[in-house]
């Protein structure tokens, strides 16, 4: 009963703030969410329930993987229960790169934007994102990002083997061309742990992230 009407609540500052939003934000949801997939525009929507106060206010008070788990069933009500999309919307909703600066020949860098939001718009998303999702003393808000983007993978491609490959050559190409990136395993692990959950969440819709969250050394 207490996290129905923690739902109820945080859904109704999502509508009250979502009144708010500027005239810039609006013409932007309108335009991607005519050419982009849908769960996009209710990730859009999502980001701006993580940056009130009263959700900041929420996660003070719970687990940070109790915040994951909140922050997929938020996005799973914005849904009207479709999975999939709700998949969709949680990784858009958490994604922690503002934007991804390319290491081209000649020594010149692309800033490729990720996300049409102010630096202060973003930051106070960002910092209110669960950040100890595999241990208590190491930060792992990037996690986040891995996990529903793989489990969305999951299901729209289907196969397991093939989206662990996208996951792994992504992060060869971020160690090869990406400005400060990494060939990172424990990002390896995330997306799988992702994967896992895109099965999961198709086969069972009371499953919950966190439940699919394994140790990540």
């Amino acid at each position: 009963m207490y996290k129905r009407l923690v739902v109820i609540a945080l859904m109704i500052t999502f509508s009250l703030t979502a009144r708010s939003q500027s005239v810039a934000d609006q013409i932007g949801t309108v335009v991607l969410q005519t050419i982009l997939p849908s769960g996009y525009e209710e990730g859009l929507e999502m980001r701006l329930l993580l940056r009130s106060n009263q959700w900041k206010k929420y996660k003070e008070q719970i687990a940070d993987t109790t915040a994951m788990n909140m922050i997929y069933e938020l996005s799973y009500a914005l849904c009207n229960g479709r999975s999939k999309r709700a998949l969709l919307a949680s990784g858009v909703a958490v994604l922690d790169h503002r934007s991804i600066p390319l290491r081209l020949p000649f020594g010149l860098v692309l800033n490729i934007p990720l996300t049409l939001e102010s630096e202060t718009h973003f930051q106070e998303r960002t910092s209110a994102l669960p950040t100890y999702l595999y241990s208590a003393t190491r930060e792992d808000r990037d996690k986040l990002q891995h996990f529903f983007f793989s489990a969305y993978l999951k299901r729209v491609i289907g196969m397991s083997l093939f989206c662990r490959l996208v996951g792994n050559m992504t992060e060869v190409l971020e160690d090869a061309v990406v400005i400060g990136g990494a060939n990172d395993n424990r990002d390896k692990h995330a997306n799988a742990d992702g994967v896992s959950f895109g099965l999961r969440s198709l086969e069972d819709k009371t499953a919950l992230p966190s439940e699919s969250l394994s140790r990540n050394p």
